[in-house]
């Protein structure tokens, strides 16, 4: 991902400042995905203290002056994210609705983060009658899924067999004893 920041100068025509800053994955430490109303989505990083090292993964910046524009012109990017403490540093990231291909855009974060399989990313990319991103809270879900699988792992720990029946969009869990599975 890269942020980047154009500032014309005023006083000349033609004359512009621009600078850039490359986040990759493994400088960020994913923190939610949400979705909006509006359908637009809100991605929340936090930028990983080793971003800040001297050798390794870094953050790139760049720097253009097309003209001879003074260095440094009244930028926010460069003021505010890049002479700040990048490890304190929590970033969110408005993504509009008209930039965005709905679900595939959701899968490709949720896969350049490593929260998803291939597998899953071709599930969603690939989703039928998908529903509206509207709503979407990535850690919510996250937060359900470890507990089905806490629930289902306590089960299978007590000694009974269990099995998820599919019923539309509801999930519902059947619990056997094993002795009566095993005259089925």
């Amino acid at each position: 991902m890269i942020l980047r920041e154009i500032i014309n100068d005023p006083a000349r025509k033609y004359t512009f400042w621009n600078f850039s800053v490359q986040l990759d994955a493994a400088n960020l430490h994913f923190m939610n995905l949400e979705g909006l109303i509006d359908g637009s989505l809100i991605v929340t990083v936090r930028i990983r203290s080793s971003a800040c090292a001297l050798k390794g993964s870094m953050i790139s910046v760049k720097e253009k002056i097309s003209g001879f524009a003074p260095p440094y012109l009244e930028s926010k990017l460069y003021n505010v994210l890049y002479l700040c403490d990048w490890s304190r540093q929590t970033l969110q990231l408005f993504l509009p609705e008209e930039r965005l291909v709905e679900w595939k855009t959701v899968a490709l974060i949720l896969k350049s983060f490593g929260r998803i399989t291939a597998d899953q990313w071709s599930d969603m990319v690939w989703m039928k009658d998908r529903p509206s991103v509207a709503g979407l809270n990535w850690r919510a879900i996250e937060k359900d899924i470890k507990i089905y699988k806490y629930r289902l792992a306590e089960l299978k720990a007590k000694g009974k067999q269990t099995c998820a029946i599919g019923k539309e969009n509801d999930i519902t869990l059947l619990q056997q004893d094993s002795a009566i599975a095993g005259h089925i």
